[in-house]
């Protein structure tokens, strides 16, 4: 489970990356490391909710920007392993959104990540949100369409980190058995 924290981990501070450099005017530097970010992911339908720049912003954006605060790392709440019929090793993990606030404390997003010839790669990906604001639920945000949140495998190993605190369906996320 290590190796996929580390894996996380670092994917996290690519993306940390790419979001501080959007408060630069050099889109060449931001488009590389997006490139690198998504590099990360098995195809290209994973896009962290991040996209290529053709032109800089104007020049008074990058000065507002620069008053704001510095994006916050992801949170990762839990690591699922699962055998999966199609990638044999399957981890589910449940993390923040990006940036997230310092004062939430949510599950956001679920990252499925599969071990891909020699390395990891995120295969499909998850956001769990409430549009009904009545409860919240897994919806298919990218990656593989075939992965299914009911249907990922026989549970081999759970490794829960931080239980979310502010939301009581991120709580539940957090405490089941898969």
């Amino acid at each position: 489970m290590q190796e996929i924290i580390d894996f996380l981990r670092y994917v996290f501070s690519v993306e940390q990356d790419v979001l501080s450099l959007m408060r630069e005017p050099d889109i060449n530097i931001y488009n590389q490391k997006l490139s690198e970010l998504l590099s990360l992911s098995l195809n290209q339908s994973i896009k962290f909710g991040l996209g290529y720049f053709d032109q800089p912003e104007p020049d008074d954006f990058y000065t507002a920007i620069q008053q704001t605060r510095l994006p916050n790392p992801r949170d990762i709440f839990k690591v699922s392993h699962y055998q999966n019929p199609q990638y044999g090793d399957l981890w589910s993990c449940y993390v923040s959104i990006a940036d997230p606030e310092p004062e939430v404390n949510t599950i956001g997003e679920c990252l499925l990540v599969a071990r891909i010839e020699s390395g990891y790669k995120i295969v499909a990906s998850y956001v769990f949100g409430d549009p009904d604001l009545v409860k919240s639920y897994w919806i298919f945000a990218g990656g593989d369409e075939e992965l299914k949140m009911d249907q990922l495998g026989n549970v081999v190993e759970i490794l829960r980190l931080t239980p979310p605190s502010d939301d009581a369906d991120s709580l539940a996320e957090y405490e089941k058995d898969g």
